[in-house]
């Protein structure tokens, strides 16, 4: 499940090159499919409307993206989201980061929710968010994102405690077996 996969990489003790390298080799490995084989279509969700973030979303597609790949920009902010009925199209969906909090009363969050938990009951493509992307998907899930308790938008690292539920989850075990022994997860 990527929000997993996010989570360990966000409880990951890694130095800034090696963050890149982990979170690249995950991204990768989660979206590969026994289909992936030759040309992939893929989907960046971008839920980032403010300039000084602008080109992000064409940044990670780069980084993500192999030769032969096919990257389709949805500006969700504005109310660009691909269509329901080309999902099972789609090898991925990256949902970007946002300095809007899922919370906020914006009707593109709510927009972008519910369009998460039809892809998700829909299923066939895999979904990757990050930080944003990765709260919302959560929240349609069935699951909670509370506000940050600094009380405002904040670029950094967390450290996280998982539960032992969590640690249990085959998915998060599969997910913590991408990420090399020296990363610190646990």
């Amino acid at each position: 499940s990527p929000p997993c996969a996010y989570e360990i990489y966000s409880h990951a003790r890694l130095a800034v090159g090696e963050r890149k390298v982990v979170i690249v080799t995950l991204y990768r490995r989660l979206m590969s499919t026994p289909k992936s084989e030759g040309k992939q279509r893929f989907a960046v969700l971008d839920c980032e409307d403010a300039v000084k973030w602008d080109g992000l979303a064409i940044a990670l597609s780069r980084l993500f993206s192999k030769e032969g790949d096919t990257w389709e920009h949805f500006r969700c902010w504005s109310g660009e989201l691909p269509a329901l009925s080309e999902i099972h199209t789609y090898t991925g969906l990256l949902i970007t980061g946002s300095h809007s909090g899922v919370n906020d009363p914006d009707a593109w969050i709510e927009d972008l929710r519910r369009f998460l938990g039809k892809v998700v009951v829909h299923g066939g493509v895999k979904v990757f968010g990050t930080c944003f992307g990765c709260q919302l998907l959560a929240q349609a899930l069935g699951g909670r994102a509370g506000a940050n308790p600094k009380g405002k938008f904040v670029l950094q690292r967390e450290e996280l405690r998982c539960t032992e539920t969590m640690l249990a989850r085959r998915d998060y075990q599969t997910a913590a077996g991408i990420i090399p022994p020296a990363a610190g997860v646990g």
